[in-house]
């Protein structure tokens, strides 16, 4: 309930069984969490090459209070160092996914963390798609020629 936000609850539990005497029991007091730190729309900027330099785009959160903190991920992994909401991009990156992830604090809510979609320097799908479509076009071409040799017969 949105009224009990912040405030320190128990709860009491007394049994009673006719004949028997009444037992009760009190919890320890729990304090509600006023929500949990929202983050959205997380996405690097940037050129994802060697020496190039990626940013932490603009993005969503919430309470306005809230503080956050950065760590950039190689393959998920902490990168030792990158805290801050820019990473520039050294070799050992190339064919790696470069993320970041944010984490954020608010006085009386969850923690939330969010990591964004990565990118991948060096990786160039045009390269590793090349000889896929080399064969295919041969396939294609086969096949034309099979349709143009069958319409020759009909």
């Amino acid at each position: 309930v949105e009224a009990d936000r912040g405030v320190s609850l128990t709860v009491q539990l007394t049994v009673s069984i006719e004949g028997y005497q009444s037992v009760s029991k009190t919890s320890a007091a729990v304090v509600v969490s006023q929500g949990v730190v929202t983050i959205s729309n997380l996405a690097i900027e940037g050129t994802a090459e060697v020496g190039q330099t990626l940013h932490v785009n603009a993005f969503s959160y919430s309470p306005a209070g809230a503080t956050l903190t950065f760590q950039w991920l190689r393959n998920g992994q902490p990168i030792p160092g990158a805290t801050g909401q820019a990473y520039t991009v050294v070799e050992a990156d190339v064919n790696q996914a470069l993320s970041f992830l944010v984490t954020g604090t608010a006085s009386g809510f969850e923690t939330a963390q969010v990591e964004s979609p990565f990118v991948m320097p060096g990786f160039d799908l045009a390269e590793l798609l090349r000889p896929i479509l080399l064969i295919l076009q041969t396939w294609f071409a086969d096949l034309l020629d099979l349709i143009d040799d069958w319409g020759k017969w009909l």
